[in-house]
């Protein structure tokens, strides 16, 4: 299962790779959200980015 949080990896140290609107609006401005994807050490991170407010929730997947 797949979960947001507060970015726990820096997005300024990875490649950004692509960025796509959400249907998520910020909790804090109530602006659109954006899916990006960023590329560091042969891994891929999913953040979800409020411009406006410069918030990064980062996807965390937890397996059970």
């Amino acid at each position: 299962m797949a979960r947001y949080t507060k970015a726990i990896d820096d997005p300024t140290t990875m490649l950004f790779v692509e960025e796509h609107p959400s249907d998520v609006k910020c909790g804090n401005c109530n602006e659109i959200m954006y899916y990006q994807i960023y590329y560091k050490d042969k891994k891929t991170f999913d953040f979800l980015v409020c411009k406006k407010c410069n918030t990064f929730l980062q996807r965390i997947i937890d397996e059970d």
